[in-house]
């Protein structure tokens, strides 16, 4: 795999990391929803798979946060935050590197023809 798809895979990955976090965010407030977390894997053949998985709380876990704060759920405002910062971050930088790919494709394409 070339270095502009393997930062390809990863713009894939953080957009999927994005929609995610974005997902458990517009949540917030529902009752009994389980947040979902991505995980990412490198391939062999280079870049990465993401998976995307339900985490759910055991009962008694539940029973403590509803009954410390009422919470109805498992999202965590904070770490979604987080986690949407790193993931616009990491999407930075994979662009910034399919970008100098393509300008260095261009230059030798010009210099060439």
């Amino acid at each position: 795999m070339t270095s502009s798809n393997i930062s390809r895979s990863g713009l894939n990955a953080n957009s999927v990391r994005q929609t995610v976090s974005a997902h458990n965010v517009a949540n917030t407030n529902t009752d009994t929803f389980a947040k979902q977390n991505t995980s990412q894997q490198a391939l062999a053949s280079g870049g990465t798979s993401t998976r995307v998985d339900t985490v759910t709380l055991s009962t008694e876990a539940k029973a403590i946060a509803q009954e410390i704060n009422g919470a109805q759920n498992n999202v965590d405002v904070a770490e979604e935050t987080v986690s949407q910062i790193q993931s616009r971050e990491n999407f930075k930088q994979n662009a910034a590197v399919v970008r100098t790919q393509d300008e260095m494709q261009k230059t030798l394409l010009d210099t060439t023809a």
